[in-house]
């Protein structure tokens, strides 16, 4: 047997069944109750279902045809007017029960409704309080976002001036010391390029002084040959019996073999005496270029180097 839930006994159709009473509620389905549970205040708690009856449900007892039936065998049975009255005492139990269990619904519906709306609002004003939670936090979190942000910008573009200002203060200070340099440089250039001007000049001065000093060895070889010749066919002339020196040449030779050989020593001794003024001239020339290559314009060096080389050939070849 099932428990029949609060408020399914809507219908006032009732059956007699000896000892029980049958009501049929809204839903077509029977219910068996006691008489003696009628009068309990909680006999709409305590119904169980027996039977279904797959019919639709009676009208009302009073304008039924079971009413009149009902109303027939109580006037013919001894008992009938007992049964009719406890049936019609037992309607306005039901009525009543009927009309304080509706009462009570629309109390529980309406409770029920004060709940609801309590509890939406609650639940309402809990949203809403998290929502302005949120919000208020979201708009913390955006303004702080916006302060770091800026600070972080400020940051980044003060370290960017400074370094920037840095960098320009190195690079002008490197095109400073860089100006000064190629300043220094042309400078020495302009040194240098004059100290080389004046060394050609010197050496086209000394090549010249060199021809000349050459030219002027020859002649004096050439006459000191000649004196020392003629000095000594003095000699022989004077005295025969001296014997003529091997070293010089005489002035007529005996045999072809004496020219001969005199003319080789001629020819050496020219190419000892070019020898000795081509050693001469390098000499020069290679203390000109340490000179140039040294960038010393000392002019007064290479004069001196000039005056050692050539005077001592002078002052030899003049006595």
């Amino acid at each position: 047997m099932l428990f029949a839930s609060f408020g399914q006994l809507e219908s006032k159709s009732y059956y007699v069944n000896d000892k029980n009473i049958i009501v049929v509620g809204a839903d077509g389905a029977s219910y068996e109750v006691e008489s003696k549970d009628l009068m309990k205040d909680h006999w709409n708690y305590s119904c169980f279902k027996t039977e279904t009856i797959p019919i639709a449900p009676p009208a009302r007892y009073n304008k039924s045809k079971n009413h009149q039936k009902i109303k027939i065998e109580a006037n013919t049975t001894s008992d009938g007017s007992s049964t009719f009255f406890q049936l019609d005492g037992f309607e306005k139990q039901l009525e009543k029960r009927e009309a304080l269990l509706r009462q009570k619904e629309n109390n529980i519906k309406k409770t029920i409704e004060v709940q609801i709306a309590e509890e939406h609002k609650h639940l309402k004003d809990e949203y809403d309080a998290f929502k302005s939670r949120l919000e208020s936090e979201y708009n913390n979190c955006m303004v702080d976002m916006k302060q770091k942000t800026y600070s972080f910008k400020h940051q980044l573009e003060s370290q960017h001036n400074s370094r920037s200002a840095e960098l320009e203060k190195q690079y002008k200070s490197h095109i400073s010391a860089l100006n000064k340099a190629n300043a220094i440089k042309d400078k020495e250039i302009g040194k240098l390029s004059s100290t080389i001007s004046q060394l050609k000049n010197e050496k086209r001065d000394i090549k010249k002084t060199t021809k000349s000093v050459y030219k002027d060895l020859e002649d004096i070889i050439f006459t000191k040959d000649l004196k020392i010749i003629a000095l000594n066919d003095r000699v022989i002339f004077s005295n025969s019996s001296a014997g003529r020196n091997g070293t010089i040449e005489p002035n007529t030779f005996i045999s072809f073999h004496d020219a001969e050989y005199w003319t080789r020593k001629r020819e050496d001794a020219k190419n000892s005496t070019l020898s000795g003024c081509r050693l001469i001239i390098d000499l020069i020339l290679t203390r000109c270029r340490l000179i140039v290559d040294s960038t010393l314009p000392n002019v007064d060096l290479t004069l001196s180097c000039y005056r050692l080389i050539i005077n001592p050939a002078f002052s030899f070849f003049m006595t």
